[in-house]
């Protein structure tokens, strides 16, 4: 492992419906290991962290290539991704819920 990179992404109280957050982390493109784990949740009902999308570089200097899973049932919790220039952490929660997660990138 080269090195890596935290931070952490909060989804709060909303009374009529719950929000849904985002955060895309840019970085220069390597192999990269994203991953994204809830350690506070509160409140009833569904709740979901994962990663929406990330971007790869294949080819250095060429365009980048963007993935998007689409709503929050299809976001993984863990992906490995080659040439990975950036990655979209996003959290959803119920109305009346709080969740917070810590999202890492490992860099090879």
């Amino acid at each position: 492992m080269q090195g890596m990179s935290s931070g952490n992404i909060y989804s709060g109280y909303n009374s009529s419906s719950g929000p849904t957050y985002s955060w895309e982390w840019r970085i220069d493109p390597t192999y990269t290991v994203a991953e994204v784990v809830p350690y506070q949740i509160s409140g009833g009902g569904l709740h979901r962290v994962g990663i929406a999308g990330y971007r790869r570089r294949p080819t250095p200097g060429g365009a980048e290539e963007a993935v998007n899973f689409g709503s929050w049932p299809n976001w993984p919790g863990i992906l490995y991704i080659d040439s990975c220039s950036a990655v979209t952490f996003a959290s959803a929660v119920g109305a009346s819920q709080e969740l917070r997660a810590a999202c890492n990138l490992m860099f090879w």
